[in-house]
């Protein structure tokens, strides 16, 4: 399972489905406009998405970036650093619910 695979389940809370198309159930009842394609899902690449999970973080972190690299933070934990924003932002958000 990819990292983006793991946020959708781990973090976003959504269910993998095959029909009517290969995607994420976002939400329970849905519409067709409930549904994220696979292919389109990739918060560890696009920073839109990922500031849907930041959103999704229950306490106030912070995002960080030092010598080209970033890290998310807060009061008593620090995330993993990564090579780009929206990949720090999933890691942190998986290590924040492995608490």
């Amino acid at each position: 399972m990819d990292i983006d695979e793991r946020v959708a389940i781990e973090v976003m809370g959504w269910e993998s489905i095959d029909y009517p198309i290969r995607g994420w159930l976002t939400k329970k009842p849905c519409t067709l406009m409930d549904l994220m394609r696979v292919e389109n899902w990739q918060p560890s690449k696009r920073i839109d998405q990922a500031w849907m999970i930041f959103e999704q973080l229950e306490e106030d972190w912070q995002l960080n970036a030092v010598g080209g690299k970033y890290m998310l933070w807060q009061e008593k934990t620090l995330g993993p650093w990564a090579d780009t924003a929206p990949m720090a932002i999933c890691l942190a958000s998986l290590k924040a619910k492995e608490k």
